[in-house]
């Protein structure tokens, strides 16, 4: 086997998850195509906290981030046990990443082979053909891009 040929099979299925329908389909269709490629799949939640005040001085404490983060991250591993496969478990990588959902996917997927999302996740405009986040993924990503409805 190449040095190239080892990089390539390296290369992860980046699949972004946020718990909406659209993302949990899009996290079996990862893993299927993760299985067959013989590639890891890099599951990933995205969350942005917000940088501005809150409304009457309120203090937003960063351990109480922390907790969030802990319980998103139980939350996200609960449904990847629950989607993929147990025999694929191994090759399966969570994180949950503080930041802006496309611009944490698009990071992500810079070494990947494959970056697949959600048609619409759990944003606002839940009637639009596509989300913001899906649409800027294809637009912008230096990898494939599936976008799973």
């Amino acid at each position: 086997m190449t040095d190239e040929t080892a990089t390539t099979a390296a290369q992860p299925v980046v699949v972004g998850v946020d718990g909406s329908d659209s993302s949990v389909r899009a996290l079996l269709w990862a893993a299927r195509q993760a299985s067959w490629m013989d590639a890891p799949l890099e599951v990933v939640t995205a969350w942005t906290f917000p940088d501005t005040p809150a409304p009457f001085d309120i203090p937003i404490h960063e351990a109480y981030q922390d907790e969030l983060i802990v319980e998103a991250q139980r939350k996200l591993d609960e449904i990847v046990a629950a989607v993929v496969p147990e025999s694929q478990q191994g090759q399966v990588h969570t994180r949950v990443i503080r930041g802006a959902a496309a611009e944490v996917l698009l990071t992500e997927a810079e070494a990947g082979a494959l970056l697949v999302v959600g048609r619409q996740g759990c944003g606002r405009f839940r009637h639009a053909l596509i989300g913001s986040v899906s649409e800027r993924c294809t637009r912008h990503a230096e990898c494939p891009v599936v976008v799973v409805r």
